[in-house]
């Protein structure tokens, strides 16, 4: 559908205000801004022009301020149900009009995806643009030097937060970023030159958060990422941030110790023979512990794979009422401890 702007005389005084408007149903216009202009009325403005990034409409005009030209921008958030006007440059963009009334140039307003046939209305830009308005205006003085200048729609407040839902594999990275009126694309590096799929944040003008999960990640790893936030023109990053991921300590079972043991059938070495199960690489500490908790005896190994594998511990010169404690550690410290009892006769 067809969207007007224009500068209209209200009061017959020389003041002119901006209005907007929009067909509807086909066959009337209908005013925005609950039919308000979107200009100061306090102020002659003049010279609008209206763009689109996909069908959100932006408007630039300029305003006599103080006698000088002052380019103004701003949007309409909220959809054609309940369209809200957002002045994006509150005082002006000042000498952005040659400095004099008398100069009549206006700043048009343009963006990378406008709604049409060939772009799924805007939903699919072409080229994979984002769509950021961005307009131009002139500046200079009486003296006769000028300049042109262009400035577009950027974010701002980009924030790197806390890291949440650790796993020993996987986190959700979270940040949060102001839109500042536009579209914006947002991901997040980390690690060694690693970067989340950007994720899509419509036009807002607020602090909006954003996150993605990542995965594939190192036990008692020190991760380090940020926030980016981006447009069409320029990207702007969050601070640093870390975390350390979760290192789940290994599981150990004691497989096959009966409730009594007879050492004469152990041989000479008095040597017990277990069978115990690892969840994941580790250092395996036996002991054979007293009633009193003290270790009676003690023997180490490395189990090099997950599994079920075979160990040996003396019971020479030791009987009575015992405890198996068997202690798993692996390679980042983590340690899980499981105990059994039993008699050795």
């Amino acid at each position: 559908m067809p969207w007007v702007v224009w500068q209209e005389d209200l009061l017959g005084d020389g003041k002119h205000a901006i209005f907007v408007s929009r067909l509807v149903g086909g066959d009337h216009f209908e005013l925005f801004n609950a039919g308000q202009p979107v200009s100061n009325t306090a102020n002659d403005a003049t010279r609008p022009d209206i763009t689109f990034s996909g069908n959100v409409p932006y408007v630039s005009w300029q305003e006599e301020v103080s006698k000088t030209q002052v380019t103004f921008v701003g949007h309409f958030e909220g959809g054609p149900g309940a369209p809200v006007f957002k002045l994006d440059t509150p005082t002006g963009i000042p000498n952005s009009g040659f400095g004099v009334v008398e100069s009549p140039l206006r700043a048009p307003i343009s963006s990378g995806c406008m709604a049409n046939p060939f772009n799924a209305d805007g939903a699919s830009c072409q080229g994979g643009a984002v769509g950021t308005p961005f307009f131009l205006y002139t500046a200079g003085d009486d003296g006769g030097i000028h300049q042109l200048f262009g400035e577009a729609f950027a974010p701002t407040d980009v924030s790197t937060l806390g890291a949440t839902d650790i796993s020993q594999t996987d986190a959700t990275l979270n940040g949060s970023a102001n839109p500042g009126g536009a579209a914006i694309l947002t991901h997040f590096d980390f690690g060694d030159g690693n970067s989340t799929p950007d994720a899509r944040l419509d036009v807002a003008s607020v602090a909006t958060a954003f996150h993605s999960t990542v995965g594939a990640l190192t036990p008692s790893e020190t991760v380090h990422f940020r926030a980016v936030a981006k447009t069409d023109f320029v990207a702007v990053d969050g601070l640093d941030q870390s975390f350390v991921v979760a290192n789940t300590p290994p599981t150990v079972s004691i497989d096959d110790l009966p409730d009594k043991v007879k050492r004469k059938n152990l041989g000479r070495g008095r040597l017990l023979t277990l069978h115990l199960t690892v969840s994941e690489p580790a250092a395996i500490t036996l002991d054979i512990l007293n009633k009193q908790g003290k270790s009676l005896r003690r023997a180490m190994l490395n189990q090099t794979s997950a599994g079920s594998f075979g160990a040996q511990i003396s019971l020479r010169h030791v009987k009575g009422t015992l405890t198996l404690r068997v202690t798993a550690t692996d390679v980042d410290g983590a340690s899980t401890v499981v105990e059994q009892q039993f008699k050795a006769q």
